[in-house]
């Protein structure tokens, strides 16, 4: 496997166990703020982003097992949905800080029970919800970046290509084999092959 498809498995499988972990935390959060009788519009947006997460993630990992040109592997559906992901994870931890900032800056006494705990809670959410953010922006950053030099390098369908084969070169490198090399032919005359000493 290339070095981007390494590189790819680790940072979604990273994104991936810390949304799970995001998952378990948020929903004993909403859990205990729903007993002390309050709701804020975070308990919805990490549980349904780190469910987003949980469900796709795995999908765009074993797409790379299963086919090549997967539709859940290629360049435009990771740049769409990966940004579509951090946009989310971004909303999730600024709402976090928003409220930890607004509503729970002291020592969360104010609450009937639990206090201590939704506190911690909701710093948990906050850290998950930054680091999974910064992990799919900087992904999504380094697909766009590696596209863009692949198509300035003459590979016109990066877009529809697998993630996992970042950067290519050129569409045409997957025509010369061994060591025969097809020359430009020059008005009139048939293209020419010459040998090459293998070095």
């Amino acid at each position: 496997m290339a070095f981007f498809g390494v590189f790819r498995w680790f940072i979604l499988t990273l994104v991936l166990m810390l949304a799970i972990s995001t998952l378990g935390v948020a929903g004993h959060f909403t859990h205990l703020f729903h007993r002390s009788g309050g709701y804020i519009p975070l308990e919805g947006l990490a549980l349904a982003t780190a469910a987003l997460t949980v469900l796709t993630l795995p999908i765009m990992l074993l797409s790379d097992l299963i086919a090549r040109r997967a539709f859940f592997s290629r360049v435009n559906w990771d740049l769409l949905w990966l940004f579509v992901l951090w946009a989310l994870w971004l909303s999730s931890a600024a709402l976090a800080t928003h409220n930890r900032l607004d509503r729970f800056s002291g020592s969360c006494r104010f609450l009937a029970f639990s206090g201590s705990t939704i506190c911690r809670e909701l710093r948990a959410i906050e850290g998950l919800s930054y680091a999974s953010w910064i992990l799919l922006m900087l992904y999504t950053f380094a697909v766009f970046v590696s596209a863009i030099t692949s198509h300035s390098r003459g590979h016109r369908g990066v877009w529809q290509s697998a993630s996992r084969g970042l950067p290519y070169t050129s569409e045409f490198d997957g025509r010369q084999r061994g060591n025969v090399a097809t020359t430009a032919p020059t008005t009139g005359a048939p293209p020419m092959t010459q040998t090459q000493p293998v070095v």
